[in-house]
Parts: C-alpha cells; sequence; structure tokens
C-alpha cells in the first residue's frame, strides 16, 4: 500500500501485537526494539495527539544496554513486517528504521535508564518506548530558546509556558 498511516493508540497496539505473533511463528531470535517519536509518545500517553503515521525504531537492543543500528531489519522481521502491512493494510513503512542514524552522534549515557515504558508481545518482540527529545540526546529546551528568540526579533507580545517539565534543569531553563 502507498497511503500513509494513520497509527493511533488502538492500531500502534494492533499491529505490534500482530507483528509479535508473526515472529513467534518464525526462527527469529528475540527482537528488542528502541522506539521513539510520535508513536512512542501516543502508546505511552504522553501527548493527546491521536495519531501517527509511522512507529520509529531507533535501535535493536541486545543484552540490555547494547544498541545496534536497526537498518537493515533481519530478513525474518522484514518479512513478518510486511505481512502485517499486508493484513493491516498498512504502508510498507509503518515501522522502519529511520531514526537508527542517531547511533552516529550517540545516544545520552544511561537512555535505558530513561524509557518511558516496555511492552512484550508474545516472547519474540519487546519493544522499548522512549518518552521525549531529552531522552534520545536533545536538549528539548533549545527548542523553546529558538522560539524566544523568533518571538523576539519579530517583536511578538506573547507569553511562553513551559509544560512537561521532567526535571530540575528543565524549570531553571524554562526561568532563564
Amino acid at each position: 500500500m502507498d497511503h500513509v498511516a494513520k497509527l493511533n493508540r488502538e492500531s500502534i497496539e494492533q499491529a505490534l501485537a500482530l507483528l509479535g505473533e508473526r515472529l513467534e511463528q518464525t526462527t527469529i531470535a528475540p527482537v528488542t526494539l528502541l522506539v521513539c517519536g510520535g508513536a512512542s509518545l501516543i502508546a505511552t500517553r504522553m501527548v493527546s495527539r491521536l495519531v501517527t503515521k509511522d512507529i520509529d525504531v531507533v535501535a535493536f537492543v541486545r543484552d540490555n544496554a547494547v544498541l545496534d543500528k536497526a537498518k537493515p531489519f533481519p530478513a525474518l522481521l522484514d518479512k513478518c513486517v510486511a505481512e502485517v502491512a499486508a493484513m493491516l493494510q498498512l504502508p510498507a513503512f509503518w515501522i522502519n528504521p529511520g531514526p537508527t542514524s542517531l547511533l552516529d552522534a550517540g545516544l545520552p549515557e544511561g537512555i535505558m535508564n530513561r524509557l518511558a515504558e516496555t511492552r512484550h508481545y508474545g516472547s519474540k518482540l519487546t519493544v522499548l518506548f522512549i518518552g521525549r527529545l531529552d531522552d534520545i540526546g536533545h536538549r528539548g529546551m533549545e527548542i523553546v530558546e529558538q522560539i524566544v528568540t523568533i518571538f523576539e526579533n519579530y517583536g511578538f507580545d506573547t507569553e511562553i509556558i513551559a509544560a512537561s517539565v521532567r526535571h530540575p534543569l528543565h524549570v531553571l531553563d524554562g526561568a532563564l
């Protein structure tokens, strides 16, 4: 299918559960995926956003700590992904290793201790959901700083409210 997926919380769960079922029927070793982006935020209820176009896989995780590039997917995983796409009428890229290049820059130390949630879909698929930009090596408050600069440059009379504050550094950054 060539259309763009509109994955909501229910369809994300359905697709991952079906992928887990399909993997159970293969000889593939158990797979652990580190997932970020809109699907991760939706699945863990961190945002009220209703849909996303895909599930972004940052890395394969082995031994609960070692991160390997998710590109390319192993052949059996690719086959099962294609089967789920066909069964649920999803585009071929419904789950993909798009952001795996983040590993080149290096994810922050301790990333495995900052997961939003871990879910098991059978014995062969585990998904680790990352919650926020800060958790994958980006300074989320940097975006706020850029917005403030834009508003100041154009003389916009506005207030910026910091939300979803996770730790004291966010408070300090937001106040500055």
